[in-house]
């Protein structure tokens, strides 16, 4: 496989490795000291081609992407810093400091807004970001674990932004007027209730209320944090309140953190106290000047200041012109006041509609009912799926069947409808599972007693699955043709006979082979035994042929469980009258015996 990530990077070790994913960890060949990921995700329904652009518009760190036949590649950078985690946890940040850091997070996130939910959630995490001098970078870093939900809803994502909101600015274990006067709390509930539904939104909300405070409250910073900027102020006065503000080294999160001043103490300069510009998040993280602080809105080191109405909203501030002549300031206009309560009372009636909402769906949302009915046709059985689902915009997403013997499972299915016929008189177990857009149903199952017509044989004990021993031909007399030119006898390999198909895809990408003369329809299956010379993913695509040409096409995701054992493989198919079907492997850099083909109605 040509892969072109293969020429541009070292791979050093492997980080992750699960069944939708492996991660890599690297360096450029032309830049062997800086760290990179690389992640390659096994491409299905969430991750293919349409999520390539996605990906590359929303990504910081992204250095290379491509799109292979089953893999979607993605690089990006590998950013070293302390865990925002450790910053948020300092008891001194001042209240004002948690509101730009906030700010930054929001800003940060917001650019998510194109990808689907389910990565949004994993990006907006804070473990996904670090400080550094120049602020907060993201790592970026994607891992579909068990907790990755491809059926996430927006609704979720706002919840765990208000979460992650709530760690940072703390608002519980504070009395501070910044979080009452600005709808703080408003926010994240509108947030955890799903009434402000996207990051742009939260964003767009959080910058709202920061202007309405600065526009009326003229900062956001209480007056003991402020560090005057007028003549005639005492340096050292200055300093000491920036090294009390609590973000200097003696609040315990060091330079490493980049939350550290560069030298000084108190009594000194105030850059060199708090949060100075050589300090790690000065002024060009946005944390302020001198003290780490937002400046007085009625002074500027470069002039006066002139208020600009966007709007009737958003206040921004901006350098005027000097004159010999003081500048007058802008009256505060009342119209302004009442449109910032509107806008509280609006934030409140969608969180008041949005909690109504969610305890109403609560309270008479009920889980679905699996059901089905069982029909019985010259020893064919139809069980036809009759589950049910609660409310009129919900609907099943996930079926799954199972059919045991004396413990023993014998099918699974995602068919909505399920038909069989077994081989073998006995107690067969029939098992329905449904799922709706919320959550999965209690089992169902039914027992069906199975007897032989007069005069047929049964398989002999053991022979459930109708596989032949002790066959010499591993296709077990199949006719095969379109063999590619990698597949090949192997005598050193066999499950019961003596050789099976060798599959050699060590060299190229995949390895195929067609059935010929075959009989198939619904009520009989096709399988046989595999073996791997890995555990990595193994993409078996089966094309199924009528007399009239191409009728079906399935696609299977084979995760062998270790390279020593045999494991059954069977395809079943929805149509009838199948007279060929074409087989065809990819797992490039893995070796796949096959052995013991059978086509055989169901047991």
């Amino acid at each position: 496989m040509s892969e072109a990530y293969m020429e541009q990077f070292d791979i050093k070790e492997i980080f992750e490795q699960n069944s939708r994913q492996r991660i890599l960890m690297g360096t450029p060949k032309q830049s062997p000291g800086e760290a990179v990921v690389i992640n390659r995700f096994y491409k299905d329904q969430t991750f293919d081609d349409s999520l390539y652009s996605l990906l590359k518009r929303a990504l910081k760190n992204i250095i290379h992407i491509e799109s292979t036949q089953n893999e979607l590649i993605l690089v990006t950078s590998y950013p070293e810093g302390a865990p925002l985690s450790k910053l948020i946890d300092s008891p001194r940040l001042m209240p004002s400091d948690r509101l730009r850091l906030a700010e930054l997070y929001l800003d940060q996130v917001s650019a998510y807004e194109v990808l689907p939910p389910a990565i949004q959630g994993l990006l907006i995490d804070l473990s996904q970001f670090v400080v550094q001098d120049t602020g907060l970078e993201p790592k970026e870093l994607i891992v579909l674990d068990r907790s990755f939900d491809d059926a996430m809803e927006s609704r979720a994502v706002s919840k765990k932004l208000s979460g992650a909101i709530g760690l940072i600015l703390k608002p519980d274990e504070t009395a501070y007027e910044e979080f009452e006067s600005d709808g703080i709390r408003n926010l994240m509930a509108g947030l955890s209730v799903g009434a402000i539904s996207t990051l742009a939104a939260a964003r767009g909300t959080f910058a709202g209320l920061m202007a309405s405070s600065e526009r009326m409250g003229g900062t956001n910073n209480p007056p003991s944090s402020r560090v005057s900027s007028t003549p005639g102020s005492d340096p050292t006065t200055a300093g000491e309140t920036a090294a009390a503000a609590g973000i200097g080294a003696a609040a315990g999160i060091g330079a490493a953190a980049g939350v550290a001043a560069t030298s000084a103490a108190a009594g000194k300069n105030a850059t060199d106290a708090g949060l100075g510009a050589g300090a790690g998040l000065g002024a060009d993280a946005g944390l302020g000047t001198g003290t780490g602080l937002r400046p007085d809105a009625g002074s500027n080191v470069n002039g006066d200041t002139r208020a600009i109405e966007l709007d009737n909203l958003f206040v921004t501030e901006e350098p005027a012109k000097r004159s010999s002549q003081p500048k007058k300031k802008p009256v505060k206009k009342r119209q302004f006041k009442w449109l910032a309560w509107i806008l509280l009372i609006a934030v409140a009636a969608l969180v008041l509609f949005g909690l109504f909402n969610i305890l109403t769906g609560l309270f008479t949302r009920k889980a679905p009912v699996a059901r089905f009915e069982t029909m019985e046709d010259n020893g064919t059985y139809h069980f036809i799926n009759k589950s049910t689902v609660s409310g009129s915009d919900n609907k099943l997403t996930q079926i799954s069947w199972r059919i045991d013997k004396d413990g023993t499972e014998l099918l699974s299915s995602d068919e909505f409808d399920l038909t069989v016929s077994f081989k073998n008189g006995g107690k067969y177990k029939i098992t329905l599972l449904v799922k709706d857009r919320y959550r999965w149903s209690n089992a169902y199952s039914q027992v069906v007693e199975h007897s032989l017509p007069e005069g047929e044989v049964p398989l002999a004990p053991g022979e459930e699955l109708g596989v032949l021993t002790g066959s010499d031909d591993p296709l077990s007399g199949i006719e095969a043709s379109n063999i590619s030119s990698n597949i090949s006898y192997d005598n050193k390999a066999a499950r019961t006979g003596t050789s099976s198909l060798k599959l050699d895809m060590t060299t190229s990408d995949q390895a195929q082979i067609t059935l010929d003369n075959l009989a198939v329809n619904r009520s009989t299956a096709l399988s046989f035994w595999m073996k791997s010379s890995t555990t990595d993913r193994i993409v078996l695509t089966v094309f199924g042929y009528d007399d009239n040409g191409l009728k079906f096409t399935k696609k299977m995701t084979l995760m062998p469980k270790s390279t020593s054992n045999w494991e059954m493989v069977t395809l079943q198919s929805n149509y009838d009258d199948i007279t060929s079907m074409k087989l065809q492997f990819s797992s490039p850099g893995t070796i796949v015996w096959l052995d013991n083909f059978e086509l055989a109605a169901y047991k």
